[in-house]
Parts: structure tokens; sequence; C-alpha cells
């Protein structure tokens, strides 16, 4: 096992190097200095090379992003012009932003980079170009046009289109399918064309959120035909070879069938099972199809969005039967190979979880005999949830117990939770962590695989933990700063990484520090404070950790900043603008990578960050209560 300090430093030194930026390291006690290079950036907002119109009714915002995840927002286009601007010299991305063309001369759309990044790394003119053009797309259905607005005794057939930019997923309304060509002004670049059925049965597609043509380069004004393919499809419903039921009383059970493509998003919806055979016109194209469980009985199965059929090839309108296979299982509740207790105040539930994320309860109560459930044939993960726990029952919020289970034949499905007694303790560079002067605390969470899967620990202050049981697997100790300075400051921040834990355990967590006295410069020299007597020049400086948690490490108004207590490893810096038109205005902005201490002088893993024993010992059945 390798302590987190190791790990992060293997991870952020190779992107560091990657990123250009050098290892600011500093050895244990001296001083972190800091140097921000600036530079100056101006320019206009262009339309397709020509001023960005100005007028009421057009609106459209203007952004410098980077790597950094900084968003520096340059303006708008009432401003014409923006700049000079004091930026962290580096490269940056032009971000337009259309909000409203009532005029028709702003392509409307979210966020969206233009171009390739642009290096700014001294006095630099950057004309911000908005490359617009007017597309039209002539849209027909099977080769002849879409059905117009219903006249005296037609129905009511109808879809919209949309485009969707490729790198960012924005969309653009284009308008009815009973409008005839639809005209846009948009963004020049990449597209996906998107058809979402209104409303009619009898002649548009009932598809929901069909791609009908994808990765359409647009770069210029132009007349754009697409052709939308479709077939009208019936099918019949059995569910393991035989007739569905549909008997309505007593309810027999039904259910709802979709033909889905995941990547897209697109579904169409074929009815309910009881309901018999179903027809419907549909996008020519490949889909699975779902089953949902939409009237409760022990007849039908019930999963809610499970796949019954893979890669359905849909381009002829051939009548199909979907047969819905279903298995019965009789689940077996387990602990640590033996029947759970049966009491309430040490219960759980234990789930099943198909690779698309959808579950299915079939044990709603370990206290409880366990009923047969009826689900869709598949491969399944188990997952336990705890309910309640007096300490015999593992803790666990959400913790998976097996994978893989494949489930073809009616069975009893042992689910067995193997657990883990783990004692924790905890120091601070080989010594007891403190709890006064001042109140000085820290809090640690278990957080093992899963989301939700979080066990609270305690703080120093707490009692002892004791022995914990938990579900045996790995898992990470999370460290969070509450208050005193004579601890770290850190939050979020993950002390132990990948701790297999099964049997009984003994995890003693040691919270390797070190104290960072920090020194800001701008371009080698102190950085401003009031230079026009018009007010304060700063910005803050973050210390930030690439797995999550970020900590304030001083201000550049600071003459000199106060030391700050933190947990070893590999840390971005990270500047953020607070006041000041003569210090960066970047809202944050990585400046640098830092190791702390140097690699050379970080303690080996024999002393370090983690020493875990794993007590390997027989295990005695517990008896059943």
């Amino acid at each position: 096992m390798r302590s987190s300090a190791l790990r992060l430093l293997s991870i952020s030194l190779f992107s560091a190097l990657a990123a250009g930026f050098l290892d600011l390291g500093i050895a244990s006690g001296q001083t972190l200095s800091i140097d921000v290079t600036s530079a100056t950036v101006q320019g206009s907002y262009l339309l397709n090379g020509a001023p960005y119109p100005t007028q009421t009714g057009e609106f459209a915002y203007f952004d410098l992003g980077s790597d950094s995840g900084d968003d520096l927002r340059l303006g708008d286009n009432k401003d014409e012009t923006y700049g000079p601007l004091v930026v962290v010299a580096g490269d940056y991305t032009p971000i337009f932003e259309g909000v409203s063309g009532s005029w028709g001369e702003t392509p409307v759309i979210g966020p969206t980079p233009l171009g390739a990044p642009v290096s700014i790394t001294s006095i630099t003119n950057l004309d911000i170009d908005v490359p617009a053009i007017d597309v039209t797309f002539e849209f027909t259905l099977n080769g002849w046009f879409f059905p117009g607005p219903p006249g005296a005794g037609q129905p009511d057939e109808e879809g919209d289109f949309y485009l969707r930019h490729d790198a960012t997923g924005h969309e653009i309304y284009l308008g009815s399918s009973q409008a005839g060509p639809l005209s846009a002004r948009i963004l020049a670049g990449t597209y996906d064309v998107v058809y979402r059925h209104w409303v009619g049965t009898t002649e548009v597609p009932a598809n929901e959120n069909a791609v009908v043509a994808d990765d359409v380069v647009l770069l210029t004004d132009q007349t754009y035909a697409v052709d939308v393919q479709t077939v009208e499809v019936p099918f019949s419903f059995l569910l393991n070879g035989s007739a569905w039921p549909t008997s309505v009383d007593p309810p027999a059970g039904t259910g709802r069938v979709h033909l889905r493509n995941f990547e897209t998003g697109d579904s169409v919806d074929y009815g309910l099972t009881r309901d018999g055979p179903a027809s419907r016109i549909v996008i020519a194209g490949t889909y699975d199809a779902t089953w949902t469980q939409y009237g409760g009985s022990y007849l039908v199965p019930v999963n809610d969005s499970a796949v019954v059929a893979e890669d359905l090839d849909i381009q002829t309108a051939a009548p199909r039967v979907l047969d819905v296979e279903a298995v019965t299982i009789t689940p077996l509740p387990l602990l640590d190979g033996v029947a759970f207790p049966m009491s309430e105040d040490d219960d759980a539930r234990i789930l099943l979880v198909d690779a698309r994320g959808n579950e299915v309860v079939v044990v709603p109560d370990t206290d409880r005999t366990p009923i047969d459930a009826f689900i869709i044939e598949g491969t399944y993960d188990a997952w336990y949830e705890v309910r309640s726990s007096t300490g015999v029952a593992p803790v666990n919020p959400s913790a998976r117990i097996a994978t893989s289970i494949s489930l073809t034949t009616d069975q009893t499905l042992p689910l067995d939770v193997p657990t883990a007694d783990v004692a924790l303790s905890y120091a601070l560079d080989g010594g007891p962590i403190p709890t006064e002067p001042y109140q000085q605390r820290c809090h640690f969470t278990l957080v093992g695989e899963g989301n939700g899967n979080s066990i609270d620990l305690g703080s120093n202050a707490d009692p002892p933990l004791g022995s914990l049981r938990i579900v045996a697997g790995s898992y990470d100790v999370v460290y969070d700063w509450w208050g005193g300075h004579l601890l770290p400051v850190n939050t979020d921040h993950r002390v132990v990484e990948d701790a297999a834990l099964a049997g009984t355990s003994l995890l003693r967590v040691d919270v390797l520090s070190e104290s960072v006295t920090p020194d800001f410069t701008l371009d080698a020299v102190p950085f401003p404070t009031d230079p026009l007597g018009l007010g304060p020049e700063y910005g803050r400086f973050y210390l930030a950790q690439p797995g999550g948690g970020r900590l304030h490490l001083g201000s550049s108004s600071q003459i000199d900043p106060d030391s700050v207590l933190v947990i070893e490893g590999i840390y971005d810096v990270e500047y953020e603008w607070r006041s000041g038109t003569s210090v960066p205005v970047n809202s944050r902005q990585k400046v640098g990578v830092t190791t702390v201490p140097e690699p050379e002088t970080m303690r080996s893993l024999a002393t370090g960050a983690v020493l875990l024993w794993l007590l390997a010992r027989p295990r005695t059945s517990r008896p059943r209560r």
C-alpha cells in the first residue's frame, strides 16, 4: 500500500511536467516562493471580421478560459472592446456565449470555445472574432415533405428539429417539421441534427431524441438537406416464450417497453405489454429494447429500464416479437457465510444493480424472511445498504458485495456480506493529535467504493471509536480541518488511499504535516498594494490537490504572510483575483506546482503516512439472534 503523498507525487509530477510548470519545491521549514508572471491583453469584439453589433436585442458575452478551470469574463458586445487587462501569462481559449439575436446577427448558443488556445505572454492584442454563418435546413420524410399544419379533419403530425454542438452539447432550436425550410444563424462548427417527436402517430416518427444527421461540418453559409428515413414496426410481446398476462381484475401486472439509443438519449415508447401488440413509426437505426414494471404483480419482472434485447437493427417494417426473459430467484442473505440476525436493530437491504445502474431491491429487510423475486435475466452486481446497526450489521450506507452475478435460470441466490472489524488510531507526525489549546479540531471519514459509501469516523476530540464493523473492501481515509493553528488546514484530503480491509484489522493513520511560509511576487518584484490611490490591489493564493480539496495559502497584500500547516503532498498553486487593475484579474488560474516537502526529504513508507496491520486470525461464526 502506498501513502497518498507518494501516490499524489507520481500523478502530479507527470501532470506538472506535461503542462510546462516547474515544481516550486521547498525543503521542510523553508519559504515557498511564488512568482506570478503577468501579461497584458486587449482587443475588440468582431463578428465575421467587422465590429460586433451593439444595437438593442443583440447581446453576447466574451470570456477567456484556461486548462486551470479559469473563466475570465471580458465583457459583452455593448463594450465593443476590452482591456487592457493584466492576466497571468499562459494559454487561453476565447469563449463566446450568444444570449439574444433579435436582429438575426448574434448566434444564440451557450458558452462555446472559439478555436485553439492562444498564448498570452506579453502585451498581446487579441481580437475575438465570432465566425457566424447562416444555414437553411430542408427536411424531408422518406423523400417527401413532412406533413404541414393540420387542415379540416386532418390529424396534427409534428416534430421539432435542433442542432447540437459537437464539442459542448449546447443545442439550437431550428423549428417545427411543419414549417418547411428552417433557417438559423449559428457558430461555424460541427453539429448533430436532432429530431424530437411532438404530436402525431400516423406519419411522423415517435422518437424522442433521435440524431438524424451526425457530425455535420458547417463552416459557410449554405443549405443542407436531411432526409429522415422511417419504418413502421409492429411489436408483439412474450414473457419467457408465452403470452403476456393481460387480466385487469385481479391485476396481472404490466410493464412499459421502449426502444432506446443510450448514446444519444433517444427513446420510443411502445406502450404497455398488457395492451397487446403495438406499432410505431420509428427512425431507421439500431436500438436496444428495455422493460420497466408499470403495474406491480409477482407475475411480471420488477425491473426498471432493464435491457431485454440489444442491437436491434430496425431498417424494415417486418413485424418483430420481443420475448422478455425473466427468472425467479430466492435470495439468501448471509453475513460472513451465516444467516443474518433476525433483528430490526441490525437490519439492512440488498439490491441487484445492472450494468446501467438500474436497481432491483431483492432483500428489502434482512430481519425478515426473504421472498422470491422475479427479475430480468442478465448480469448484476450486488450492493448492501444498512438500515440500522448495533455493531453486528456493517454500518456502510452503500457497499458493493459481489460483482458479475449471471442470472439465467431460476435459483436460490446466496448474497453474502463479508465484513471487516476495523480499529482505527490517529497520529500527527508520529505523535498524538492535539485537541487543546484553543479547540484544535479535525475530522476523519472512511470512504469506500460507490457513491454515498462514506462512514463518519468522528473528530480527534471524540472518544476512541473502538472496533467498527464494515463491509470488507478497499477504503480511503479523508481528513478535514475544523479549526486550530496546530493542525493542517487541509479539507477533503485523502491521507490513506486504497487500504484493503478484511478480517480483523488495525488501521493507524499518521497525518504528516509541514509548515509552509509563502512569499508572493509579481514579475519578480513585490505585489502592488495601492499604486494609484484608488483602493487595494491584491489576489489570493491557494493550494489545490489533484484529487480535490483546496486551502487558502495567503494574500498578496500581506507584507509577511503567515506560515500555513499543510499535509505533505503535491499541490497545484492557484491564484485568484480579489481587487484592483494592476494585478492579474484571473478568477482561478494555476501558477505552479509544489511538493511539500521536497521528494528527497519526504519520509519513507516505513515511518510515514500510513501504517496498516492486517491481523489475519480465524473468524468465528456468530450465533443467529
